[in-house]
């Protein structure tokens, strides 16, 4: 085995070579912005603040929880009367099932 001088070379074109050296100064230009915070904003961002008035948060959830109550209690009243009715269809063999529901104030004819 010799011992030869081999080297290994890589060609770089023009236009290769400008992109590397547009990336390396962009990089350099971000690396020097967020080290020394030039060009940003000086207030930053802040966290929101999560309790600014807990008291009146807990009174609207409960307030829409009441809304959300006094619903399903008019849902449930027209269910257990017999104004609303929902029938479900088991699906074909194609998978296309369809589910009717009869509205407010028809009446089931069937009785």
């Amino acid at each position: 085995m010799a011992n030869e001088d081999r080297r290994m070379g890589v060609r770089v074109d023009g236009f290769t070579r400008f992109w590397l050296a547009a990336i390396g100064v962009l990089l350099v230009l971000l690396v020097i912005g967020l080290w020394g915070q030039v060009g940003w904003p000086e207030r930053g961002v802040r966290a929101a603040e999560p309790f600014v008035d807990a008291s009146a948060q807990r009174k609207a959830i409960l307030e829409a929880q009441e809304k959300t109550n006094g619903k399903l209690d008019q849902l449930i009243q027209l269910f257990r009367s017999g104004e609303a009715k929902v029938q479900g269809i088991s699906p074909s063999v194609e998978g296309e099932g369809k589910a009717r529901v009869e509205g407010h104030g028809e009446k089931d004819k069937t009785k």
